[in-house]
């Protein structure tokens, strides 16, 4: 049995405790800390680790419209140009050493995207507050994709979301300072996939 995350030889899932059942498939027994004998909690390897206490901003840009569409240049490239002007505000943020990771999504289909760019920010709730987070990467978005400089407009939504259940893939060392940080993937054929469920009330 792994007695760390470093040690571990295989993927994982990490979720907290009081969201297990939410994951567990149907018939598995929740683990406890009185089940010492893996035998007895079924075909699932658990470890316990500390919460990171992660918090996620995810910023969904929609395409960029010309203000004055009727002066718009047939040879303008407004996608590269949301491309150069997200990226630069991700590094931005990322420098102000608010957040631990980050990463900016391209939308890979040909059609025209509801939002061709998303950039996700990842950060530590014991060292920054998650309200002035938001608050801050808010003004600095909407300065930097300031209409009267870029002659187009946009709809930024953003919002807050905690960390409910990561997968991890080995090998894997937390430090102090990297705890919930965004990784680069090892390989060039390493791919992300982001689903988003609509959640009705």
């Amino acid at each position: 049995e792994p007695i760390s995350l470093a040690t571990l030889d295989k993927d994982c899932f990490i979720i907290p405790v009081h969201s297990l059942d939410r994951f567990l498939p149907a018939g598995i027994p929740l683990p406890t800390p009185e089940t010492a004998d893996p035998s007895q909690v079924g075909p699932l390897s658990v470890l316990e680790v500390s919460d990171p206490k992660i918090c996620i901003l995810a910023h969904l840009m929609s395409p960029l419209e010309p203000i004055d569409p009727l002066l718009e240049s047939p040879l303008a490239h407004p996608l590269m140009k949301q491309r150069a002007v997200a990226s630069e505000l991700l590094n931005e943020v990322q420098q102000g050493n608010n957040a631990v990771g980050g990463m900016l999504l391209a939308n890979m289909e040909r059609s025209s995207a509801e939002f061709p760019f998303i950039a996700y920010y990842v950060i530590n709730t014991t060292q920054t507050d998650p309200a002035m987070f938001y608050t801050g990467v808010r003004g600095a978005s909407l300065s930097k994709f300031e209409p009267k400089n870029t002659r187009y407009t946009a709809a930024h939504t953003l919002d807050l979301y905690s960390e409910v259940a990561s997968i991890c893939r080995p090998p894997l060392a937390l430090a102090p300072n990297e705890i919930g940080s965004v990784k680069k993937g090892q390989t060039p054929s390493t791919g992300y996939i982001i689903s988003v469920y609509k959640v009705c009330r």
